[in-house]
């Protein structure tokens, strides 16, 4: 019976996983990472623009970064900066500059946002050099007033526990071996029904373990999207709904007395997550406020690692 529930709760763990993860490093990816998938032959150095763009941009088709100021031609043209003007002072602040690259200085954005923090912060430093803490610590400020406080167990929507479908799980009738049976049964039997809801709820069939894999690596291509120039919005969009019908549907499997809590947690977490898209914009052309959605997704990620690691796990040796 525990090899049998070991099996599930493995099921279980890799299903969920699928649904909600990504993993830390990807918080740190950078925003050229289109190196690795792009197509040499409508973009030779791999910078985001294309061939003919990089010539009506006056930038070097075969340099990522024709200015050599660190950030990407893609990147900068995205952003509203000049790509052949070095930082700091290539921020572009007219509609249309004398090369014809239209900006987006009129535009709200964290992007535009923090240069103009930068324009600021030179302007503060009267010629003196600024140091790399310096525009560390004006990132961190930025992204600070703009992510907020992220989601937490303290924070994560509440559920009427009156509304779930609770097993009283008693059994005063039956010896102490004969009621431990019966409680691993009924959670074999709750695994089971959570498992099937998150593998009907999954992007894609869940017929055969290739389609795990498959799913997986479907995940991680659009969660490392959004640090390129174009971000898979809808996939998240979509991933947020199903795991928002989840969680309706969950609210409606029985649960056995002693898994109150741990289902309760879990449908709590999964109701966040459904709704993530309430708490950032879905901008394309700012790049920056991407690494808010990186950050929230990066964040539920570790809240579902936890569960799993403590909540899960320690329920299911209690079951030995």
């Amino acid at each position: 019976m525990y090899i049998k529930i070991k099996h599930i709760k493995f099921t279980l763990l890799v299903s969920a996983c699928i649904i909600f993860a990504g993993a830390n490093y990807f918080t740190y990816v950078k925003a050229d990472s289109l190196a690795g998938n792009c197509g040499k032959v409508d973009d030779s150095d791999c910078d985001g623009l294309t061939n003919e763009e990089e010539i009506s941009y006056g930038t070097d088709s075969k340099n990522s970064d024709s200015d050599g100021d660190g950030y990407s031609d893609g990147v900068e043209v995205k952003s509203g900066y000049n790509p052949t003007k070095p930082a700091p002072g290539d921020k572009i602040l007219s509609t249309t500059s004398d090369n014809g690259i239209v900006g987006t200085s009129n535009q709200p954005s964290l992007t535009n946002d923090l240069a103009q923090k930068m324009d600021a912060l030179i302007q503060s430093k009267e010629g003196s050099s600024i140091s790399q803490n310096d525009l560390q610590n004006l990132l961190d400020e930025t992204l600070q007033e703009k992510t907020g406080d992220l989601a937490n167990w303290e924070t994560l929507p509440e559920i009427d526990i009156s509304q779930l479908k609770i097993i009283d799980q008693t059994y005063t009738s039956l010896t102490a071996e004969e009621k431990k049976k019966k409680l691993q049964q009924d959670a074999t039997t709750y695994i089971v029904k959570i498992s099937y809801l998150l593998a009907s709820n999954a992007p894609n069939a869940m017929l055969a373990d290739d389609d795990l894999k498959d799913l997986w690596t479907d995940f991680v291509t659009n969660f490392s999207s959004l640090s390129t120039l174009n971000p898979n919005f809808e996939y998240f969009e979509q991933l947020e709904n199903r795991v928002g019908l989840f969680s309706q549907q969950a609210m409606e499997i029985e649960v056995p007395e002693t898994m109150v809590e741990l289902h309760l947690k879990f449908i709590r977490l999964a109701r966040g997550f459904s709704m993530l898209g309430e708490t950032y914009s879905k901008n394309a052309q700012d790049p920056m406020s991407n690494l808010i959605v990186i950050s929230r997704i990066s964040n539920f990620v570790n809240l579902f690692v936890d569960f799993s690691k403590n909540d899960l796990q320690n329920y299911i040796d209690g079951l030995q």
